[in-house]
């Protein structure tokens, strides 16, 4: 009886350790990170030893992981995702993707016959958005106005974009450098002592990998009057 007794329980312990065996994911690749411009899509690809798969995208904005279902349908503004499977491996298709998906993870996991996620490692690919820089208008009036001699500024505010953008300035179509007297950034250009060779059309323009964007405004210089006194 106690023979009997063992070879059950010697059976069973190889039956489970072959299970177990069985249950061992390999990962034999994994979704790299992707990189691409407002609009575009992208892919991720995720190949393991069992074919069961489970695709998440976790987007910052919303704080919480979505799970991604194998048909065409909209995610939290994609314009579609989905994926597909042949043998082994799968593709992850994001497509439509906006800024506001910039920074999100990607998790490839695996189902085991328990139906229990088997997650990889490391466990995300990140997906980064690249989209232009943006001017506003501060000033509502596109031409303004200085009395030469004056000190003159003019400010607009700048979406960067998630890219460090390329400033560029220019003057009639000719750029503009800094120099003593002229100060020009992102997103302000200040004279000191105005003349009436600073009349003229100012365009300020952003640039980065995605696109760029510009703004502008007219500089009228207006002479100082000067008061002779004499006799008539």
């Amino acid at each position: 009886m106690i023979e009997v007794v063992g070879r059950i329980m010697w059976t069973l312990f190889f039956v489970l350790f072959d299970f177990s065996l069985s249950q061992q994911v390999i990962f034999y690749e994994l979704p790299q990170n992707q990189t691409t411009s407002e609009g575009g899509h992208v892919q991720f690809k995720c190949n393991a030893s069992l074919s069961s798969y489970r695709w998440f995208l976790e987007i910052p904005k919303y704080g919480f992981q979505v799970p991604i279902r194998g048909n065409r349908s909209d995610i939290n503004g994609l314009a579609s995702a989905y994926y597909l499977i042949e043998l082994n491996a799968a593709t992850l298709v994001l497509e439509g993707v906006s800024r506001s998906h910039h920074g999100s993870f990607v998790k490839c996991a695996v189902e085991d016959d328990m139906f229990n996620p088997i997650e990889q490692d490391p466990p995300y690919a990140y997906l980064h958005i690249v989209f232009p820089p943006a001017y506003t208008l501060v000033n509502k009036h596109q031409t303004t106005s200085s009395i030469e001699g004056d000190t003159f500024s003019y400010s607009f505010v700048l979406e960067f974009g998630n890219s460090q953008p390329t400033i560029t300035w220019t003057k009639d179509g000719k750029v503009l450098t800094a120099r003593d007297g002229l100060d020009l950034n992102a997103t302000s250009i200040s004279i000191i002592k105005v003349t009436r060779l600073d009349d003229g059309e100012y365009t300020v323009m952003a640039s980065n990998l995605a696109g760029s964007h510009s703004a502008n405004f007219t500089l009228e210089v207006y002479c100082k009057c000067e008061h002779i006194s004499g006799n008539w």
